[in-house]
């Protein structure tokens, strides 16, 4: 009897497991290893319709950011790098010289409606610069 409950048990547990939709979790990358950028969100997955919040902090070796013209783009895309939704962006508020630690919080940025893989790109961007002062990129898939 003790066994029949445990295996009862046990086949439950699993089936509850496999039922839930899982993802990896976040992993951002640097386009760029010489202006890299550092993201943390907060959920760590984001969640179709809800509101995210991102950090982003790093070092840009070559360019300054200038307050309220340098900017922030968050944009998400599907697996083939087609825009979903509109991408959030946010000046700067304050001016950092090359070489030095810059940081940035983002707080309800809006997520689109999400297919089952994503990526994200987190990008700090000059609008005078067609190429990204610096980026990340993370891949989400459900596994």
């Amino acid at each position: 009897m003790k066994n029949f409950i445990f295996a009862s048990i046990l086949l439950a547990l699993l089936l509850t497991v496999n039922a839930a939709t899982f993802r990896r979790a976040l992993t951002f990358v640097p386009c760029d290893l010489k202006n890299a950028v550092n993201v943390a969100i907060v959920p760590k997955i984001p969640k179709s319709g809800k509101n995210e919040s991102f950090h982003i902090s790093g070092i840009l070796t070559e360019h300054d950011i200038t307050a309220q013209k340098t900017k922030l783009s968050i944009a998400y895309e599907d697996i083939n790098g087609k825009g979903l939704g509109k991408p959030y962006t946010q000046p700067f508020t304050a001016s950092t010289k090359a070489g030095n630690p810059f940081s940035l919080s983002a707080t309800r940025v809006p997520t689109p409606k999400l297919p089952s893989s994503y990526l994200i790109k987190v990008a700090v961007e000059d609008p005078s610069n067609a190429i990204p002062l610096g980026c990340a990129l993370a891949r989400v898939e459900k596994i």
